[in-house]
Formats: C-alpha cells, structure tokens, sequence
C-alpha cells in the first residue's frame, strides 16, 4: 500500500489544470443522492420501489451504478490531466552568456593581407566561433557607415550562421563607424538577464563616422556591465588592396594599414575586456579562441531527461469502468436512459 502511495505522489502532472474538473464528478454524485432522498421521501410506484423491495443481484448493481460512473469521469479527468513520471534527472553544466559579435563590413575589408581577404576571413573566424558556443545566445551586428542588426541574439545558431554567411559588402554607405556598431551591440544585449554579456567588435580601421561617439558607446557598455572584446584585423606595415581604376578594371594597390589601437585598447581596458591584434588568419583564429577560454561562466543545470506518460492505464481504467456502467445502467437493472 505504501508503495502504490509513493508512487502515486511521485506523479508529476503535464496539464495540471484539469484536475480542477473534478470537482464536477462529485457535484453529480451529491445531486444525485440529494435527488433519491428526495424519492424515497415521496415514494411513487416504479422501478425504485421494486428494486427496494427485493435484495438481488440488480439491486446491487443499481447501487453501485452512480459510483462507477463517478468513479469513471473521476478517472477520465486524471487521464486529461496527463501524469507523468521522471524517469531520472541530469545535472549539466552549461554556460550562461549572452553575445553580439559586431563585424566591420567597409570597404577596406577587402585588403588582401588575410586569405582571399579579411572580409571573408572574418565571416570564417566568426563562424567557427559560433561553432564553439554551443550553449550561449548569440547575435550580429554589421557596421560600416551605419550599423544594423544581421541577427537579434539567438540559439539557433544553424540559423545565426545562414545570416552571417549572407552577409554582403556595400549594402549601406562606406565608412567606419564604430561607435555606432558598439552602441547598437549594447542595446541588443541591456535588456539580458543573463550573468554574463559580451561584446566581441572587429574592425580593421579608424572612426570616421560621429554619430555616436565611440567613448559614448564605451560607457553604455559599462553602464550595463557589458564587456568588450576589441579586435583590430590587419597586418602590419602595406596591404594590399583591390581597387577599380578610371577604365573600370580591378588592380591591386598597397595601403598603409591604419587601426586606431589607442581606441579600441580603451574600450576594452574601461569595459573589463581585452584588445587583439590580428595580423593573418591564424592569429584571428587564435584570438576568438582565447576569448572562448576567457568566456567561460558555469553554472549547474538540474533538467529532467525523460518522461514516462501514466495517462493511459487511468483512461483505460475510466473506460472500463464507463462501459460498466452502460451496462448496469441499461441491461442488467433494465432502466431507461434518464
């Protein structure tokens, strides 16, 4: 008995609302002996008294009748109501982090110094290290002259990865405004509840653009406790640099490689983050995966793995007992429906 106790109060209920619905049950059984009290204080000729008359086996299924109907409809709400049993849990350990990864899309990421150049080297790094985070929320930011949101933050990162890949060069005005794609980063993240949010920006450029200052958008970041990853793409020295001459045709010419270091060392150092210099893919490669180290906040996880449905030996049970009670209703008491 005990056993059946515990295991009955180890039932967990999928829609446990249902159960409300059984207070409908007793309110027909209560009307229903409120009405034969009230029969058997004006006695009238008819079957009642005929089966009161006589103790035999139809007397006894008329008594029991309404109880298998109660306990039938008792049943079928159980049953609605899904119980269900945790066949075990796993304890995991997952990380609890929020990120936007806004990439530079100007022009001058189609220096040549990364292979076949940064712009698609970006977008490669980048992938592999959505790859790495499988647990985290994460979204994207584009910028050149005006910055916008590629992707919202997400864990459907199948989906994240099809939106970065699409990601094209010239589809806003050229230029570098980084204080424009920080400050959009930090509002896509200041709403998080999550322990942790970071802010991984690459650029291979100078500010060029004001509309919103870059220490501006430093300290929105520190004011949401936001952390900034800061990555200045390029070699160092000449790169080389694809351009269309007056005739139309591609050619290749050398540019000086200028990163405003001093700034992006700033916004990082004030926010709590950390800045990189990425000279070749490798090293790019290497930075995204310290950051992946530095990025690491667990926190334990108890879910339940599995559930093992209990619904049908309860709506079995409640049929049975509801074709019991037709039966008893119909055939062997002989009565009509009422």
């Amino acid at each position: 008995m005990n056993d059946w106790l515990t295991w009955i109060f180890s039932l967990q209920w999928s829609q446990p609302w249902y159960l409300v619905a059984l207070a409908l049950p007793c309110l027909w059984l209560t009307l229903y002996y409120v009405r034969r009290q009230e029969q058997a204080s004006f006695p009238l000729p008819g079957s009642h008294d005929i089966l009161a008359t006589g103790k035999s086996w139809r007397t006894t299924l008329a008594l029991i009748q309404p109880w298998l109907r109660f306990f039938g409809l008792s049943l079928l709400i159980v049953a609605l109501a899904r119980p269900r049993q945790a066949q075990g849990e796993e304890k995991i350990e997952t990380d609890a982090i929020d990120i936007m990864m806004a990439i530079d899309v100007s022009s001058s990421m189609n220096a040549m110094d990364f292979q076949p150049n940064r712009f698609v080297a970006a977008k490669k790094t980048a992938s592999e290290f959505i790859d790495m985070r499988p647990n985290d929320r994460i979204g994207l930011v584009v910028f050149s002259a005006q910055a916008f949101t590629q992707s919202p933050l997400t864990n459907d990162h199948k989906v994240l990865k099809l939106l970065l890949e699409g990601v094209q060069q010239g589809w806003v005005e050229n230029g570098t405004a980084i204080g424009l794609g920080l400050a959009t980063s930090v509002l896509r993240l200041k709403e998080s509840e999550t322990l942790s949010k970071v802010v991984i920006l690459l650029t291979d450029g100078v500010n060029n653009r004001f509309e919103v200052n870059p220490i501006d958008a430093m300290q929105l970041a520190e004011q949401y406790d936001i952390r900034v990853y800061t990555i200045g793409m390029g070699t160092n020295g000449l790169a080389d640099v694809p351009k269309t001459d007056f005739a139309g045709n591609t050619v290749i010419v050398q540019e000086p490689v200028e990163i405003d270091e001093e700034l992006l060392t700033q916004i990082a150092t004030e926010t709590g983050g950390k800045y990189y210099r990425a000279t070749d893919l490798e090293t790019l490669q290497k930075v995204y995966e310290e950051i992946d180290l530095l990025e690491k906040m667990e926190m334990e996880v108890t879910r339940f793995v599995r559930y093992e449905e209990w619904f049908w030996p309860f709506a079995l049970a409640a049929l049975v007992l509801l074709m019991l009670e037709l039966l008893v209703r119909y055939a062997a008491a002989r009565r009509l429906p009422e």
